[in-house]
């Protein structure tokens, strides 16, 4: 069913997008087929990339096949959104709304997202260079998840006179609107789109379970199944109509690949718990298999599969775990390997082609500067082009070794990864820099946000290669963030932040910062995020004066949504878990309970960091509790806004994948 808008507001929408558009879905066709792609995997990649930073750790980002890249990066206050054109980096806005999160990005720059407006509503909106964050047209609550190269957007949509009920929908180039299959028990939501408008993502049943849906380019809809489990949902579709997705079944999640000539097919043996990442034109499908052993915290092995070759596993070049995140059409794929399990900072960025012996990204780095390790690589594009998480925060690799025009910088260094100061310590911190043109010269500035007495900071340099030293007295428990940026002359800056708790000596404290263990999962362009957590609480009833100057108790999360703490009750501590509860605001919305269980563990003793998550609300009609989000075992995969979000979990996601709590007395 396609619902036609006002001229006025088709007007709108149609003069962003039409203008060669026709002629760019007439050619939006890769050269040579996907097979011929495939086969020219064979061919060497260069031998280094150069590296752009782009931002702080992003709780989402995407890649295009040319090279530009959409992100979202949380200040704990905030979400920033920023795209990179591939020479500078544009800050989004958000229209004057509360917030703005970005979902989709395609192959023209255009970006599609969610912001909240005054009234605690969502509204879909569309961001481009030429034309800015625009709304898109319908009704006044929406979700935009994905969009195709003929600007054609995939989401959700409230169903008139069905408050908070949510339909499937296409936005269409022209203006129009069409609403996707029939209407839906509860909701129903749309998260991929390929260039055919064919669209992909679940249903809700009369038993109110989630049901993999594909629509046609005419809305029509087709119910997947879910391989004699309970739910199941839809997370990517191909060019020739192949949909990815997860069956959840009582031990987990299964991946499964359906087609109109094939039905669904099941990805892999009937036992075990395996999450799928990635689908290309090929019908080739990445993924990981959750590994069952007697090792603490969640761990996995990764594979590639397709329907000619059956699952295959990827080597870890002797590492035992690892993840693949990303696949392209050449079937190279990035992730990473790890070599202790419940150890981050063990992890080493990854790419394979196909399945070929695993390359470590961070030994094929060109004029790195010194310090900058890469953790995870989380995309790739038919050009090989890399975007990656190291601790210097998001970059883009770019293969060849023809630098940005921008110096690179390293990480904030002089205070060891996971571990806070304590106030009143006095630190020395550094940030190592490169630039590919050797004479250059630099300036540099820094910033601490914590109120205290600052110094400039000091610049050595040396035919493109330099470091940035600043000392610092830390003078006020909770976090702070410290910022460098490095400047040439013709104004090319990079800036690299970081973000440090701060412990008051006279009164005990929880704190810690870091990102979840991620759950079985039907893939990231869905809106997955990770969930990122940050956390400083004073835990004495009487706290001292350096306590008392402190800001107030810090609660916030970000990834699949937003949340910040307004008010913070008295902490109940039992040994070394601590529980707090209070208010807090959603997405921008007041009103909503929280609490959270921090149980820092005992890496020597196999016992991994836990944070156990609850978010919900009162609902104003029935006075009914609902919860928005938990992630304890078996209880978020229902939670209304993981059915909003994206398609639902089934592992335990209350361990600490990166990051640390601590309980400092």
């Amino acid at each position: 069913m396609t619902f036609m808008l006002s001229n006025k507001a088709r007007l709108r929408w149609a003069g962003v997008f039409v203008p060669a558009v026709t002629a760019l879905c007439a050619t939006a066709a890769p050269t040579g087929t996907p097979a011929e792609a495939a086969q020219a995997a064979i061919s060497a990649r260069p031998a280094g990339y150069s590296v752009v930073n782009l931002g702080p750790d992003a709780s989402k980002a995407m890649l295009n096949e040319r090279g530009q890249a959409a992100f979202v990066v949380s200040t704990g206050d905030e979400w920033l959104n920023w795209f990179f054109d591939g020479s500078r980096l544009h800050a989004l806005g958000s229209l004057g709304r509360s917030f703005a999160y970005l979902r989709g990005l395609n192959n023209r720059g255009v970006v599609v997202g969610t912001a909240q407006n005054p009234f605690a509503r969502s509204e879909a909106f569309s961001w481009s260079l030429a034309g800015g964050m625009r709304l898109l047209p319908g009704s006044s609550s929406a979700d935009a998840f994905a969009i195709n190269d003929c600007n054609q957007v995939a989401g959700t949509v409230e169903m008139p006179g069905s408050a908070l009920m949510m339909r499937a929908s296409r936005w269409n180039v022209d203006g129009s609107m069409t609403a996707l299959g029939p209407p839906p028990a509860t909701f129903s939501a749309a998260w991929a789109i390929n260039e055919s408008g064919v669209t992909a993502g679940a249903a809700a049943d009369e038993r109110r379970f989630l049901r993999a849906t594909v629509w046609d380019a005419a809305g029509r809809a087709t119910d997947l199944g879910a391989l004699g489990g309970s739910s199941s949902a839809a997370s990517h579709v191909n060019a020739s109509g192949q949909v990815l997705g997860t069956a959840y079944r009582e031990f987990g999640g299964v991946g499964f690949l359906w087609s109109r000539q094939t039905g669904i097919v099941q990805i892999g043996p009937d036992a075990g718990n395996r999450d799928v990442t990635a689908l290309n034109d090929n019908g080739d499908v990445a993924g990981n298999n959750q590994v069952e052993d007697d090792v603490p915290g969640v761990n996995h092995r990764p594979f590639i599969w397709s329907m000619r070759g059956g699952l295959r596993p990827l080597p870890l070049a002797g590492a035992p775990y690892g993840r693949a995140e990303a696949l392209n059409n050449r079937r190279e794929m990035v992730g990473y390997v790890q070599d202790t399990p419940m150890d981050a900072l063990s992890r080493r960025a990854v790419y394979w082609n196909d399945v070929s012996t695993p390359v470590d990204l961070n030994t094929r780095l060109y004029r790195a500067p010194a310090g900058l390790v890469l953790y995870s690589a989380r995309a790739i594009n038919g050009s090989g082009s890399i975007l990656a998480d190291s601790n210097a925060g998001l970059v883009l690799l770019r293969p060849g070794r023809e630098g940005p025009a921008a110096p690179v910088l390293g990480p904030i260094a002089g205070v060891a990864e996971d571990v806070g100061v304590r106030s009143g310590d006095t630190v020395d911190l550094t940030v190592n820099f490169t630039d590919s043109a050797v004479g250059e010269s630099h300036l540099a500035s820094a910033s601490v946000d914590d109120g205290c007495p600052q110094a400039a900071p000091s610049l050595r340099e040396r035919r493109g290669v330099g470091d940035v030293s600043l000392r610092h007295t830390f003078c006020r428990p909770g976090f702070a963030t410290v910022k460098i940026t490095v400047t040439d002359r013709a104004g090319n800056a990079t800036q690299v932040q970081r973000r440090l708790f701060v412990i008051d000596r006279s009164v005990a404290t929880l704190a810690g910062e870091g990102v979840l263990a991620p759950a079985a999962r039907a893939g990231a362009r869905s809106g997955k995020a990770p969930l990122r957590f940050a956390v400083w609480a004073p835990l004495d009833a009487n706290p001292g004066a350096g306590a008392r100057a402190a800001a107030a108790p810090v609660v916030t999360l970000t990834g699949p949504f937003h949340f910040r703490a307004d008010a913070v009750g008295k902490p109940e501590r039992n040994g070394q878990s601590v529980r707090l509860a209070g208010t807090g605001r959603l997405d921008g919305r007041p009103g909503y309970r929280f609490s959270i269980e921090a149980g820092p563990g005992d890496a020597g003793r196999g016992a991994a960091d836990r944070l156990r998550v609850r978010i919900s609300h009162t609902d104003a009609a029935t006075r009914a509790e609902l919860v928005d989000y938990d992630n304890g075992p078996g209880t978020a995969s229902m939670a209304s806004l993981a059915a909003a979000r994206a398609p639902v979990d089934a592992a335990d996601g209350t361990l600490v994948a990166r990051g640390s709590l601590r309980i400092a007395d």
